[in-house]
């Protein structure tokens, strides 16, 4: 991740209201200026950048947008799965990771992805 620092921005600071701005350290360049408003808070600057630059969330992100993709290719375990759901609401129960693996062992198809992920990108 790239080095930064926030600071209090004299040009975008009002007299009753400090802004911050994010600055690579090393050149002084601007990295994030809250799309030239500055952020309200420090806190606020630190956030956004953590936020922006997650590559964790970016790649749960793009995997569970491919998990649901490819559910959406599988007609029958998609119904299969809908179904479970469904019967772990009627019966009042939570539909379970042990739920969607029997599921999952009952179809005759190859599974690309880990049932934890499936698992997490249909109920998250």
């Amino acid at each position: 991740m790239e080095p930064y620092k926030v600071i209090k921005s004299e040009q975008l600071s009002e007299p009753w209201q400090a802004r911050f701005i994010i600055i690579n350290p090393d050149t002084g360049e601007v990295l994030d200026d809250a799309q030239g408003y500055g952020y309200k808070t420090a806190q606020k600057a630190h956030a956004a950048w953590n936020y922006k630059h997650d590559d964790a969330r970016k790649a749960w992100t793009a995997q569970k947008k491919a998990i649901n993709k490819w559910l959406d290719s599988q007609r029958e375990l998609s119904s299969r799965i809908d179904d479970g759901m469904w019967y772990a609401v009627d019966d009042g129960m939570p539909f379970t990771i042990e739920d969607l693996q029997g599921i999952l062992d009952g179809i005759d198809i190859e599974i690309p992805y880990p049932t934890k992920d499936i698992y997490r990108a249909i109920t998250k």
